[in-house]
């Protein structure tokens, strides 16, 4: 049985174990055992936040009943008497693959392993620059892993490292990929990708991926749902009707209106096409509303609109519902904090910061209410009330604390 260990990635990186054990061994199986000085021969029960605390009398032995095999937490393995960082087991919420005698794992600092199964020792390792959140996997001989660059670096399965491709898909892959009767599916944060060494297309549906081709258009393929854009919410269901607006970019839109550049409305399906008249290379404004949602915008040919080798791909806008978050605002004794101004931002994955978008003060009884938020990475900050207007300095902002009793939208 292998076992890695690791926490929340949120947390951050550091050292981790990988553990192999003997499954047919009964008991406990723990490297060591604990003890009290109170009862020196007499193993304690096991503690959940720390097993063995020296300063109330623990100490540990060995377990005469073992059932490791083998640890990996570093190794040397370029002989240089340093440990280095690629040399090191980190963190990870990942499981090892395994087969024929070899053992790969992917840790969160992004380093990939590959050990002997049996002894544990370290054939090598690959840094690749990037989180890895997922497991590796075994298939046709090589190994496959994803990061969140969206990268999948694929691996001779070998002792020796060989290098064989790294792909690149155009956003993370937090999923561990599955490998199904010759197809190799890969999940990365929007999008489902069904990979296949003899699949097929036809010469019209090439030509679509490469405009100089010479093949009539009326020759190709009728166009699909999938290549249209779609407005959708955040259960991926379409909404139609929702308007999506192109303007020109202009340093401070918040200033002022930017020139218009088309509309167009999404259909029953949520369906909607690029006007032909969009630039092909520099920025843009996309503005999608709908009733009921929050009005979004994207940066057309960085976020939205984007070339990739010579095609332009689908995209998919979410919009959100809009959410309420309330609470109050304290001080340290619990006495609230009132006339106090709350800036709430947030930032959203696939979208610009807003950054003092959202600011209330707070009523006599601490309380204060925000509305109209999305569903996203919220931050409140407290910021007064102020010693006096010349001086914004706050007063008891190190003492300030928050209690957010509500969040609530339509979308739950």
């Amino acid at each position: 049985v292998y076992v890695t260990t690791g926490r929340n990635p949120e947390h951050g990186d550091g050292d981790a174990t990988l553990w192999c054990i003997d499954p047919s061994k009964r008991g406990d199986l723990s490297q060591e055992l604990v003890y009290n000085r109170a009862n020196p021969e007499q193993p304690i029960p096991h503690k959940r936040l720390q097993a063995c605390d020296e300063s109330q009398g623990d100490f540990t032995k060995p377990n005469p009943n073992s059932g490791v095999v083998w640890q990996y937490r570093a190794f040397d393995l370029d002989n240089n008497g340093k440990v280095e960082f690629e040399e090191t087991f980190h963190r990870t919420i990942g499981s090892a693959a395994i087969d024929n005698g070899l053992l790969f794992v992917a840790d969160y600092a992004g380093i990939v392993h590959c050990l002997d199964a049996t002894s544990g020792k370290l054939h090598w390792t690959h840094d690749a620059l990037a989180q890895i959140w997922s497991t590796p996997v075994i298939a046709d001989g090589k190994v496959y892993v994803c990061d969140e660059d969206g990268d999948v670096t694929v691996f001779r399965q070998s002792a020796t490292k060989v290098l064989v491709v790294e792909n690149v898909l155009d956003e993370s892959v937090f999923s561990t990929p599955a490998a199904v009767d010759r197809t190799l599916f890969i999940g990365s944060r929007t999008k489902l990708f069904a990979c296949r060494q003899d699949a097929t297309r036809t010469p019209a549906e090439m030509a679509l991926d490469n405009p100089s081709t010479p093949v009539e258009r009326e020759n190709a393929p009728p166009r699909g749902d999938d290549e249209f854009n779609r407005v959708v919410d955040m259960q991926g269901r379409p909404i139609a009707g929702a308007q999506v607006e192109f303007t020109k970019s202009i340093r401070y839109p918040w200033l002022e209106t930017p020139p218009p550049m088309g509309v167009v409305v999404t259909d029953a399906k949520g369906l909607f096409a690029y006007p032909d008249s969009l630039p092909t290379t520099e920025s843009f404004y996309v503005y999608v509303s709908a009733d009921g949602f929050l009005t979004r915008f994207w940066h057309g040919n960085r976020d939205v609109y984007r070339l990739i080798d010579g095609d332009r791909r689908a995209d998919t806008l979410v919009l959100f519902r809009p959410v309420k978050v309330s609470g109050r605002i304290l001080d340290r004794e619990g006495r609230p904090l009132a006339g106090a101004e709350v800036a709430v931002d947030y930032f959203i994955d696939d979208g610009p910061a807003n950054i003092n978008g959202h600011r209330v003060t707070s009523d006599a009884e601490g309380r204060f209410s925000a509305e109209g938020l999305p569903p996203a990475n919220l931050f409140i900050r407290y910021e007064g009330p102020y010693a006096t207007a010349d001086d914004r300095m706050p007063v008891g902002v190190q003492s300030a604390s928050f209690l957010v009793e509500h969040r609530q939208g339509v979308d739950g």
